[in-house]
């Protein structure tokens, strides 16, 4: 097993390397330029959309626009946000938090360009929409791509399996620590509980997410502003942690260990891709099912980077810092530091809190993530045989429960990463027909010539 993990950590480092980190930044700049700043020009108009989201405006699809953003933050906003975030702090010092933010903003443009195109090149398969990268490669490019549309489906199939088992096993891990509960028992509890839900397919996801994503974002908000209010007089040296070690790098203090700018920037943005997924575009197989149009169900999902990074993810770094167990906790790592912090504020009953938000989280994510999974599996097998990614996926969960952290990770991360290509691919080649439908539906005047052209790109006519 060492051999294997310290093979997967040389692969990993390999293909998360510079050239990785400047694909994912430029990627986000281009299409924050060439879109006009979507992040802020239609943040406004894309809370508004969310808030109009009536059953009488609902459009063709499975699940509503409210209910699809819910699916797919369940599926970013995950044990990521607690763990992920402590994991990259513990590595690469508080710099990497600056880092984290700034892939966030300019993956909220990425996510809008790849669920535009996820929306008009959607499929109907049995009576239900699929959609992703894999079908906008398939339906929108040329044959010659067509291998790209495989490549990605086979990886997505993989970075779900690997989503599932990092909540899986940090879940599993929590519970040992604070319950005495072996990992095995909890792994196989979280595999029954998985499959009551991801056997009803994505209409009982988006009903259950739609229930308890709210619901679970608010508690651990609460529970993180009491932990920030009770060190408020370490808020603003915290913030300044960010900034100056986001540029000069971390010194070794305490339990820390130290850290350059370069660790910074790519643990950074690690693990804000992977707890957002805007350059992966993996959450548009999730909002593929929405009752909404290309445009509308788009800006909505740029809202899912916005709040679980630049929202939740923050949370959870201002309470590592503002309570300096980032310095004190020596050799921990994920989720074992957030309890540490949520330890100091609420004594006894920290680690409960932690517990349900964790137990919530990972939950969520879990059972969202199997669909998206499920998905790209359909893809190259057919619907008919998904089945079988089901309960190798459930499997997965409770094998997951019983690894090593760092194992892992550098599964989720390699797979996470080639997920990349693909994606932006098809979106760089494509997103010309984005920028029309922003410039007819927002920047052009309202003619009936103009509402043709929106209602045509809106439409297609799949070739699968």
């Amino acid at each position: 097993m060492n051999q294997i993990e310290i093979g997967l950590n040389k692969l990993t480092n390999i293909v998360w390397s510079e050239a990785t980190i400047l694909v994912i930044f430029i990627s986000g700049i281009f299409f924050s330029l060439y879109l006009r700043v979507p992040q802020f020009s239609l943040f406004k108009n894309a809370i508004q959309l969310l808030m109009s989201d009536k059953p009488k405006d609902r459009k063709s699809g499975e699940i509503s626009q409210f209910q699809a953003l819910c699916a797919s933050m369940s599926s970013s906003v995950g044990i990521g946000n607690i763990a992920g975030v402590a994991v990259a702090i513990s590595i690469a010092g508080p710099g990497s938090i600056f880092w984290m933010w700034v892939t966030g903003l300019l993956g909220m443009a990425s996510q809008l360009v790849s669920v535009c195109l996820t929306m008009i090149y959607r499929s109907k398969l049995n009576s239900e929409f699929k959609g992703g990268p894999m079908y906008t490669i398939s339906n929108g490019l040329s044959k010659r791509f067509s291998s790209f549309a495989y490549v990605y489906s086979f990886f997505v199939c993989l970075s779900s399996a690997g989503t599932g088992m990092f909540q899986a096993n940090q879940m599993a891990k929590f519970a040992h620590l604070q319950l005495g509960i072996e990992p095995w028992i909890c792994g196989l509890f979280i595999t029954i509980l998985a499959g009551v839900v991801v056997y009803g397919g994505i209409k009982r996801i988006g009903a259950f997410t739609e229930k308890f994503v709210p619901f679970m974002v608010i508690i651990y908000f609460t529970a993180c502003i009491g932990i920030m209010l009770s060190h408020y007089d370490n808020l603003w040296s915290s913030l300044a942690l960010i900034f100056n070690h986001a540029f000069t790098g971390s010194a070794a203090v305490g339990g820390f260990a130290g850290a350059s700018v370069k660790l910074a920037i790519i643990q950074g943005v690690k693990r804000a891709s992977y707890s957002n997924g805007a350059s992966m575009g993996d959450l548009g197989l999730v909002h593929a099912s929405a009752k909404s149009e290309p445009v509308a169900q788009s800006l909505i999902s740029m809202l899912g980077p916005f709040i679980d990074t630049l929202i939740v993810c923050s949370m959870t770094a201002l309470i590592i810092l503002q309570t300096g167990v980032w310095t004190e906790a020596s050799g921990m790592q994920g989720v074992e530091l957030t309890t540490k912090a949520f330890s100091k504020v609420y004594g006894t009953f920290g680690p409960w809190i932690l517990f349900i938000v964790i137990a919530f989280f990972a939950y969520s994510t879990i059972i969202s993530y199997c669909h998206i999974g499920e998905t790209g599996f359909g893809f190259i097998f057919g619907d008919k045989r998904s089945g079988a990614y089901r309960f190798a996926y459930l499997t997965s969960m409770f094998l997951g429960s019983t690894l090593v952290l760092n194992l892992v990770l550098n599964i989720m991360d390699l797979c996470y990463v080639m997920l990349i290509i693909p994606n932006f691919l098809a979106c760089y080649l494509l997103c010309a027909k984005v920028k029309t439908l922003l410039d007819l539906s927002f920047y052009s005047r309202k003619t009936n010539k103009n509402q043709q052209a929106i209602s045509g790109l809106h439409l297609f006519n799949p070739k699968r």
